[in-house]
């Protein structure tokens, strides 16, 4: 059995506004879903696209909790989020070119079975046993340019020179989708999943790149917070590198490790994820402040009836003859409690 434990983080970059878009879900079967999406197509319509994609990919699969088959899900998830952005270009004619990339992911957290459908060029990486691995399709012109110097008919340095390197050749736009990805997978204990946007690929994600060092550095993969230590670390590099057309850079990870990995003492594990239908019990009310409040008051009123008490037995000093002296009372022996009285309930709200 497995525990995962994940976090998520983004930084703007040097542009005017965040295009990429991420959410996840908790299904009634078990799998979580992860989604990123990259938007493109002009100030507002790259952050309308990616976001309309996040929304109907829940909607798919809040319709659909209970699917046996990850990857026939995913690809029905992303028929109706490509027909709803051709709906919403319908409506709204001005957006039409907007689009944007997408990985979505389910995974199980018990048996660390994953299946992922993704479109475009931003990444899905696998790290394991020390070694970073992008295990998703890049749909960007680079990959053709890459054919061309395995074919000698471009240099390297020509291919990662090239102006149109970044252009996408697949996307989410509301037309056929050219190019998709589908596949299936297990992550195993000690082992990460990384979901980002190509705007995190200002590190070199080679085998032994920076991304790849980054990673390494991590020395305690059991420990749960170290999802939120990596985030942090890669996009601070991201930003150290000061690209003045530095995009959007967006990035989840989602890290496995077994429950026998984490001592008692250890910091606490990310909490699951909690769809908006579902909710936490309440914390308790706490009956012991409730008797000690209770008890108090008690005390203050047997206080005060004894002290009336004391008073109306004392002689009037106005009547008593004045060749006698006023009889001092007697004591008033407080009657102890011998029990304490059980706690009230606290009052309702």
């Amino acid at each position: 059995m497995l525990q995962l434990n994940f976090f998520e983080a983004a930084i703007i970059g040097q542009r005017q506004e965040q295009q990429d878009y991420t959410t996840n879900l908790l299904l009634s079967n078990g799998y979580q879903l992860y989604l990123l999406a990259d938007g493109m197509g002009g100030q507002r319509g790259g952050s309308i696209a990616s976001r309309t994609i996040g929304a109907a990919f829940r909607e798919a699969f809040t319709r659909q909790p209970d699917f046996t088959d990850g990857q026939a899900a995913l690809h029905q998830a992303l028929e109706q989020a490509n027909q709803v952005i051709v709906d919403l270009i319908r409506q709204q004619p001005h957006l039409n070119g907007m689009g944007s990339t997408v990985i979505a992911l389910l995974i199980h957290p018990e048996s660390g079975d994953y299946h992922f459908i993704s479109v475009g060029d931003s990444p899905l990486y696998h790290w394991r046993g020390g070694e970073l691995n992008r295990i998703n399709a890049n749909h960007a012109y680079y990959e053709a340019l890459l054919q061309a110097v395995a074919a000698g008919e471009l240099s390297q340095a020509e291919a990662d020179d090239h102006p149109d390197r970044h252009a996408i050749t697949s996307a989410v736009m509301g037309k056929t989708i050219e190019l998709i990805d589908c596949q299936s997978g297990r992550l195993a204990a000690n082992e990460r999943l990384l979901l980002a946007s190509d705007g995190v690929q200002t590190l070199s994600d080679q085998r032994d790149g920076e991304l790849a060092t980054l990673l390494a550095n991590q020395t305690d993969p059991t420990n749960p917070q170290s999802s939120e230590t990596l985030c942090q670390i890669i996009l601070a590099a991201v930003t150290a590198k000061g690209d003045p057309q530095q995009d959007n850079a967006t990035l989840i990870i989602i890290s496995a490790t077994t429950p026998a990995d984490s001592a008692p003492n250890s910091p606490p594990v990310t909490p699951p994820i909690v769809p908006s239908t579902q909710r936490l019990p309440p914390a308790s009310t706490g009956l012991k402040r409730w008797y000690w409040v209770v008890l108090l008051i008690l005390t203050l009123l047997v206080a005060a009836l004894l002290w009336s008490r004391q008073l109306a037995e004392t002689p009037s000093t106005a009547s008593a003859p004045a060749s006698e002296a006023t009889p001092e009372p007697l004591p008033v022996e407080p009657t102890p409690l011998t029990e304490p009285l059980p706690p009230s309930q606290p009052p309702a709200h």
